[in-house]
């Protein structure tokens, strides 16, 4: 067994703890968005928690949707300068290293989004996560799941505008950033944990990231919306 899955929590950990005091300007995610609308979600006066609020962009558009936002994120400094910055309450954000421990929350949400996050815990904390989600998830409310499924390498040169995927990229089985330790989850592995979680799952999609610093690898991320 390798040091970096000895220490996999830790490892994780310092990588985040790096990214505390660094500004990354983003916009919300597209693919999140336009799959919220098609659920035909109403944001006005619902609950909304992003779990790994990133830069916050996508808590921001939910807020100016009409939702009271909510949000659990590792680093502690983020957490106090996005709030500060958007005059949001403090007492709705949770500090939390969810490798180690689930924040208190007493609370139900309509509304529960995990998005690059996910593939950070260890193994072994991937379905005491789902139930911990469960729980405070409303009865009629959506939790949606984003994980990435497939790394995929360019295995020759392809032609101006060509986009075989099959033809011209072979599946890789890590994360083409090695420093970064994310783990690549199997679609077999994933449906044992939504069974084991007592999770319904309402919608499956996938969609394709490239990577302008690194235009030889494609990025197959795969969004679930599960409901109770």
């Amino acid at each position: 067994m390798s040091d970096i899955k000895k220490n996999y929590k830790k490892v994780v950990s310092k990588y985040w703890q790096k990214t505390d005091s660094k500004i990354n300007a983003s916009v919300p995610n597209e693919t999140l968005i336009r799959l919220i609308g098609n659920l035909k979600f109403s944001y006005k006066r619902k609950k909304v928690l992003d779990v790994g609020i990133g830069d916050g962009a996508n808590l921001i558009e939910f807020k100016k949707r009409g939702s009271s936002i909510f949000g659990i994120d590792i680093r502690k400094k983020k957490i106090l300068d996005f709030c500060k910055k958007n005059h949001l309450p403090r007492k709705n954000f949770y500090v939390s290293d969810l490798n180690y421990n689930f924040p208190k929350i007493k609370k139900n949400f309509d509304l529960i989004v995990c998005k690059d996050t996910f593939y950070y815990l260890d193994y072994n904390r991937h379905l005491p996560f789902l139930k911990f989600c469960k729980k405070i998830l409303n009865k009629k409310g959506h939790f949606i799941l984003q994980f990435i499924q497939a790394e995929l390498k360019e295995k020759k040169k392809k032609k101006l505008f060509d986009y075989s995927l099959s033809k011209n990229f072979k599946k890789e089985t890590k994360y083409h950033e090695r420093n970064n330790p994310i783990n690549i989850l199997t679609r077999g592995y994933i449906n044992n944990l939504i069974q084991s979680s007592k999770f319904k799952l309402k919608v499956n999609i996938f969609d394709v990231s490239t990577h302008l610093k690194d235009k030889k690898f494609v990025t197959i991320n795969r969004y679930l919306v599960l409901s109770n």
